[in-house]
């Protein structure tokens, strides 16, 4: 019989150890270590208004910083309420974004086991932009300029040479790190993720809350 501390901390926050199968686990991976840390506040306390249920588990991940103190925190999402399940601080040094999102999806598969798995990506997204023009044309001047959205998009996408830079369109940004997760890093990840975590099978809803990822 397991007795330990951990094991009771598991059993009653929602852990692996006890844990039964749903119809649906969602997992949002949230990078907020930027301008938009206020509005993951807001999205989480819009999740906690539903909160998981009989038929479904909210797993939020969050890179971020408190008290100007990087970390990174994994949230059961319960009915107003967030429990956190693990909290890590965040070394510069040997954060590496596309390895936290493989950990964070193997570690929530195997201890929110579903028929469905969704994958939700928060954060600033490039859309067909590079990250190199991303301090010098923010996603709202882009498109709020006094000629035609039309000829202004039409003409920015022009002066950006998309082939040669294309290996470095992304998403999920870090602006005081630097770091953000590449298409490579994206299909590399994802393929480790149904690899060792699904059984070959496929995430079943992969979505992008991000800023131009309708291009």
């Amino acid at each position: 019989m397991i007795c330990n501390k951990t094991a009771l901390l598991f059993f009653f926050f929602g852990g692996s150890l006890f844990s039964v199968q749903k119809p649906h686990t969602f997992m949002v991976f949230m990078e907020r270590n930027n301008e938009l840390d206020p509005f993951a506040t807001l999205n989480i306390k819009q999740m906690k208004a539903i909160g998981s249920n009989k038929n479904i588990n909210i797993i939020v991940y969050m890179h971020c910083c408190e008290k100007k103190i990087k970390k990174t925190k994994v949230l059961f999402i319960k009915k107003n309420e967030a429990i956190l399940l693990r909290e890590t601080p965040a070394n510069k040094a040997k954060f590496n974004i596309k390895n936290e999102l493989i950990q964070f999806c193997q570690e929530t598969i195997k201890n929110y086991p579903a028929q469905y798995y969704s994958l939700i990506f928060w954060d600033h997204g490039s859309g067909v932009k590079e990250p190199c023009f991303r301090n010098s044309m923010t996603n709202i001047f882009a498109f709020t300029r006094k000629n035609s959205r039309n000829q202004h998009a039409t003409q920015f996408l022009r002066n950006i040479n998309i082939k040669k830079q294309q290996h470095l369109k992304g998403l999920c940004f870090d602006d005081s790190e630097g770091t953000f997760l590449s298409e490579k890093h994206l299909q590399d990840a994802l393929a480790i993720i149904c690899a060792t975590a699904l059984d070959n099978k496929k995430l079943d809803i992969i979505g992008f809350d991000a800023c131009l990822m309708s291009m």
